[in-house]
């Protein structure tokens, strides 16, 4: 997980509003239990 969070965090820099982002980090967060992950997964279910 730790490849693809830093990856798209890097993503969501540049691009903030980057829907599929967002939830794909959410989805990542998640998975390595990370303490962003509801923070996150609000923000996917948000738009």
């Amino acid at each position: 997980f730790d490849k693809a969070i830093a990856r798209l965090e890097k993503i969501l820099t540049s691009e903030p509003n980057n829907q599929r982002a967002i939830c794909l980090l959410a989805d990542a967060y998640s998975g390595a239990q990370n303490p962003k992950a509801p923070e996150m997964l609000k923000r996917c279910e948000a738009k």
